[in-house]
């Protein structure tokens, strides 16, 4: 199922890059496989590595169908049902028959084994209602498509129970609808007194403590949309089991920033990339041509943790090193000072200054584990989108066996976010001599890979 979802989802996607799909595939791991593949560089050419140990230890298909069997066969009756506790239960159940299906096999085939099993986890009341419902509409009692229908009408009808008595509070709300089953009960759960907030819990990273529009570990919009989609979770509550359509909050919730149905987690409109560009780095050469800047793709790590493809740009030019406001805010980067720094533009009579943050920084290289410490100030330009190095002289490379600091791949758009100025530009570059292509096209080495050098636009 994993790497169907996957396969449809990032793998297939055409507007991804070879890296940026091998980044999304480890954001997905924990625990053993996670593991497994711990000690293998993320790049693009170990992308198809890492897919293939992954399906030849994960992907049996007999052994994946046999879990879901072992989990429906040795469910755990609930001793103090709740709300939460039986529709954990129903969901969990509901997702491995799915998952059954999809896997092509015939869960009514299963029906005299699976349906007890699944009917004990559930109070004594409900599993009366399901056989007298079995033998008032003449069906079988092992018939798990219609125990599954059953129990959705048993919901519903509950819930809506529950509206008509006006006993549905805000805390409620934020719960699927299987709050129902104790809809009646006097002793196990009161509506009007249920006073316990719900804990916060982020389905993005799978960590409680803090809410979805709150996650820094996994903060890009799209990847959030995948993980929503790969565990089958509404776009509107974040809850498993169900979809915008049937989400028993879809009259009363919206997204706070542009007011449609879909959470605000994953709200496009909150995105800083929607910020206007300026485009004072790119320079032509002549009408068709663009003046190739020195870049380079790395891994910024934060004090936390939170790793973040991006790409920098390197200027001699440059006093002091600076990186993208947004980095600084959302990698949580190590404040070390905060300076009165004088800006002057090329060819401007006047400087403006003003404080800013000085945070250290980690840049990892893409090609291996190695990485390089620096310190920038904060800046909040937003650089103009700038080509990676050229298709015919990516060949050139790759024939030569040259690994390139900013490697072309067809749908690149990663944003410029890190300039390294003159303070760190020796530290990043390399005394090997460089290559000459043309007359007027240089490859030097730096730590991060050969950058395409232009010397002049003769």
């Amino acid at each position: 199922m994993f790497f169907e979802q996957f396969s449809s989802a990032v793998d297939l996607n055409q507007q991804l890059s070879i890296i940026d799909k091998h980044v999304y595939l480890r954001g997905y791991l924990k625990d053993e496989p996670a593991r497994l593949v711990d000690g293998i560089s993320v790049t693009a050419e170990t992308y198809e590595t890492v897919k293939n140990i992954l399906k030849n230890r994960y992907g049996d298909k007999n052994r994946i169908i046999q879990a879901h069997l072992d989990f429906l066969e040795n469910i755990t009756p609930v001793s103090n049902p709740t709300p939460m506790s039986l529709n954990n239960i129903f969901i969990e159940c509901n997702r491995r028959l799915q998952a059954l299906t999809a896997l092509g096999e015939n869960i009514n085939a299963y029906g005299r084994i699976l349906t007890p099993k699944i009917l004990r986890a559930f109070p004594n009341d409900v599993c009366r209602r399901w056989i007298i419902h079995a033998k008032r509409e003449e069906i079988s009692e092992s018939d798990i498509s219609k125990l599954r229908e059953f129990l959705s009408e048993e919901l519903e009808g509950a819930l809506t129970t529950l509206k008509i008595k006006g006993e549905q509070t805000d805390e409620l709300c934020a719960l699927p609808c299987t709050a129902a089953f104790n809809v009646n009960s006097k002793t196990q759960y009161k509506p009007k007194n249920y006073s316990k907030k719900p804990t916060p819990f982020c389905p993005f990273c799978n960590v409680a403590g803090h809410w979805p529009q709150e996650c820094k570990s996994v903060t890009d919009i799209d990847v959030r949309v995948q993980k929503l989609k790969t565990a089958g979770r509404c776009f509107l509550c974040t809850n498993k089991g169900h979809n915008v359509r049937i989400c028993p909050r879809k009259d009363k919730a919206f997204c706070i920033k542009c007011k449609r149905k879909h959470h605000v987690s994953i709200c496009k409109n909150s995105n800083p990339d929607l910020t206007p560009l300026t485009t004072a780095n790119q320079v032509n050469i002549f009408a068709s041509n663009v003046t190739h800047l020195q870049t380079a793709k790395v891994f910024i790590t934060g004090p936390t943790g939170i790793t973040k493809l991006t790409r920098c740009i390197l200027d001699g030019g440059s006093q002091s090193s600076f990186v993208s406001t947004r980095l600084v805010d959302v990698l949580n980067l190590k404040v070390i000072s905060s300076d009165n720094l004088e800006v002057r533009g090329f060819e401007s009579h006047s400087s403006e200054t003003q404080p800013r943050r000085r945070v250290q920084l980690e840049l990892s290289i893409i090609w291996n584990k190695s990485s390089v410490s620096l310190s920038a100030f904060e800046s909040s330009n937003t650089y103009a989108p700038h080509q990676a190095v050229p298709t015919d002289i990516t060949l050139f490379a790759r024939q030569k066996k040259l690994k390139f600091a900013d490697p072309y791949e067809k749908t690149d758009n990663l944003p410029i976010e890190v300039l390294i100025g003159a303070d760190f530009y020796w530290t990043v570059m390399t005394v090997k001599p460089p290559k000459k292509l043309t007359e007027s096209l240089v490859l030097m080495l730096s730590i991060f890979g050969w950058i395409l050098v232009v010397l002049d636009h003769a």
